[in-house]
């Protein structure tokens, strides 16, 4: 049972990735069919408004306010998140033509891909401790003897929910490389 929750998540995941690629090439066609490819412009600033409104999850996590829920918030993270990534996908399309757009654009991949990975690393580990106290339960363990054999998996949980000291150097890259192609785009434009 563990195991198809696993593989159904995995794929479900890499699907997520492989449809946000695909929605923003497919989007971005769209516009240059219509004669609009000009929109892709504004989809930059919009996608990135989008993408700093999804820090409101880390600043939560943080204590830095005590508003929402960090679950409700997590889910709120990666909407905006995904969303952001379509648009400034859409905003980059085609039309790079130097190489700190282009580092921006693979770093936002990788960030968005790393935060994918954490969140089935971490789905996998609380399913793999959830069944097997089901199936400690069912053995007829007492409470104390089954806190005992479940705690190396806790403690893979535990470390599976430090994912963001791995995702935030990641998204720190990427925010770097944003700023400084939004600083140079208007210094040159």
């Amino acid at each position: 049972m563990a195991l198809r929750l696993v593989a159904t998540r995995a794929v479900f995941l890499v699907a997520l990735w492989g449809a946000l690629v695909a929605a923003a090439i497919a989007l971005d066609a769209t516009l240059h069919v219509l004669g609009l490819a000009w929109i892709g412009l504004w989809l930059g600033p919009i996608g990135t408004t989008l993408i700093l409104a999804s820090f409101a999850y880390s600043f939560r996590k943080r204590g830095w306010f005590e508003r929402g829920s960090p679950r409700a918030l997590l889910l709120v993270h990666e909407a905006l998140a995904w969303s952001g990534t379509l648009l400034v996908l859409v905003h980059a399309g085609i039309h790079v033509h130097a190489l700190l757009p282009w580092l921006a654009v693979v770093a936002m991949l990788i960030a968005v891909a790393s935060g994918l990975t954490g969140e089935f690393l971490l789905t996998t580990a609380r399913a793999r401790l959830s069944a097997r106290a089901q199936e400690l339960r069912n053995a007829g363990l007492e409470e104390a003897t089954l806190q005992k054999r479940l705690q190396t998996d806790a403690l893979v949980v535990r470390g599976m929910e430090t994912w963001r000291v791995v995702h935030l150097p990641i998204a720190v890259n990427f925010a770097v490389l944003a700023f400084l192609h939004i600083v140079t785009a208007v210094l040159f434009w």
